[in-house]
């Protein structure tokens, strides 16, 4: 069951602060910085060499820094040695021990502290109830699945409730569906315990499913930091924004003179985009990109589209379940992906013409 709160505190429960890892010329971590409250769910989330595991074993104790700071409860940890540090931690692979029993697993690092016998039996029946293997307790690893080992490595890390719990790439041995059913599980079970942890994938769905926040990592940087939904809906860049779900990018150019204030945004055929903020844009800068999501364009007849729609051709169209996706050819050349959701307004056909629309402020614009 999820501890009471602790009552407030000057100090984030988690800090790391401005960490940097180099390995000769090569830059792994650059600036790292991020306070995480205590019983926050962390993920680490970028493409492989991005810096997320790199940071992950600097604060579990396996990389040493070049600078920065890694402070838990206003603390530093950074000469404590990475056994003594409290930390709980899953890899993907689940490094359990063969010869032992799945209870005996689990019990393992109670018996490094020297736990009573007692005390060791009481836990491990708690931990076997927290990852649904009561069942299981005499068993060796080799005798069960990807899945049910994976949760032995999860209730063995928690078993001396560590405070704070690092995950690397937990499930990405295991098939989909199993990977599905250990997010639900690891979910419940954080749900459930409290504990902080912080989870490095390179898999989206995994993150957005996941996470109270996420911070996205590029060439050793935070890219952006937020809610899943902060980085869908309002991403602070263009690979942020190519990162996280799906997107149409449209070269344009940018037009001040046509406007008062914000001037206006050209695509490559000459139609005008109106409405869509040039905030991020540099003064000076005159080429872009457009990015809108393809579930915010809709399909229209081309006789009674509105302003400012894009003329295109349907080049491609397929099922996808819940949503019907297409690929519709632009005049100036480019493909555009739309995701209809199915049912109630009739289904687009190849090679028939269309206009394609969207509201303005479901479109953003980013330096090229």
């Amino acid at each position: 069951m999820r501890s009471p709160s602790s009552p407030p505190s000057d100090h984030p429960f988690l800090a790391i602060q401005g960490i940097r890892r180099s390995y000769g010329s090569v830059v792994a971590v650059e600036a790292v910085t991020l306070d995480v409250a205590r019983g926050e769910f962390v993920t680490f989330l970028g493409p492989s060499g991005s810096g997320k595991s790199t940071t992950l074993y600097v604060i579990a104790g396996f990389q040493e820094p070049n600078s920065g700071d890694v402070l838990i409860e206003g603390r530093s940890i950074l000469n404590t040695p990475s056994n003594k540090r409290n930390i709980g931690m899953v890899f993907q692979r689940y490094t359990l021990f063969p010869q032992m029993t799945i209870a005996e697993n689990i019990g393992f690092p109670l018996k490094v502290r020297r736990r009573s016998r007692a005390d060791i039996d009481a836990r491990v029946k708690v931990m076997l109830r927290l990852v649904q293997l009561e069942a299981y307790a005499d068993r060796k690893p080799a005798q069960l699945s990807g899945g049910q080992q994976q949760r032995v490595a999860l209730a063995r890390a928690l078993a001396y409730e560590p405070p704070l719990l690092l995950m690397d790439e937990p499930l990405s041995a295991l098939d989909k569906s199993l990977r599905d059913e250990l997010q639900h599980e690891i979910k419940r079970v954080h749900h459930e315990t409290g504990v902080t942890i912080l989870y490095v994938t390179h898999d989206q769905e995994e993150a957005l499913h996941l996470s109270d926040r996420i911070a996205l990592f590029r060439q050793g940087r935070i890219e952006q930091l937020g809610t899943g939904r902060d980085l869908y809906d309002a991403p602070a860049s263009r690979f942020v924004a190519g990162f996280i779900g799906h997107s149409n990018f449209m070269p344009c150019r940018i037009d001040r003179e046509r406007g008062a204030v914000d001037g206006a945004i050209l695509l490559d055929d000459g139609t005008p985009v109106s409405g869509v903020s040039l905030a991020a844009m540099p003064a000076q800068c005159e080429r872009g990109v457009l990015m809108v999501r393809p579930d915010a364009i809709r399909l229209h007849n081309p006789d009674s589209a509105p302003a400012g729609a894009i003329l295109g051709t349907i080049d491609e169209a397929s099922f996808r379940g819940e949503a019907m996706q297409y690929s519709v050819a632009t005049a100036w050349g480019e493909s555009l992906t739309v995701r209809t959701p199915c049912g109630g307004t009739g289904r687009a056909r190849v090679g028939e013409r269309v206009a394609l629309a969207w509201q303005p402020e479901q479109a953003q614009i980013f330096p090229n």
